[in-house]
């Protein structure tokens, strides 16, 4: 709405205040959570990978059982990612929790969702 005045809503103008002051880090054991998603991200990451390695050989060499076995592995990628996402929103209802590592956990999500998908995009081929 260039050139007209629009109307301002009196909460925006204002500073937003916390009644809470963050923790700089996170309580240790929140961190032990927040490292063990972090390792299971790896860990499906690699499960990915070698779906998609092993889809494309299969699709190369016209192998059928080596594509069965592809379609028949996703089942652990979607499990890991299920898990994954499940322990995120556990990790963030937990009090003691820093920025830095809710940042995180909120991208270990979106990750999460975007590897079991390119793993399930494999299975198509």
């Amino acid at each position: 709405m260039e050139g007209r005045d629009r109307p301002r809503d009196r909460h925006h103008d204002q500073p937003v205040v916390s009644s809470e002051v963050l923790p700089e880090q996170s309580d240790p054991r929140v961190r032990a959570r927040v490292d063990e998603v972090r390792l299971e991200v790896v860990r499906l990451a690699s499960l990915t990978l070698d779906a998609i390695r092993a889809g494309t050989e299969a699709l190369v060499a016209g192998d059928l059982d080596h594509a069965d076995r592809v379609v028949a592995d996703d089942d652990a990628i979607d499990s890991l990612r299920h898990a994954v996402e499940d322990e995120c929103l556990r990790i963030i209802a937990l009090p003691g929790l820093c920025p830095a590592d809710l940042r995180f956990v909120g991208v270990a999500l979106r990750i999460a969702h975007e590897l079991e998908r390119s793993a399930d995009l494999m299975v198509k081929v």
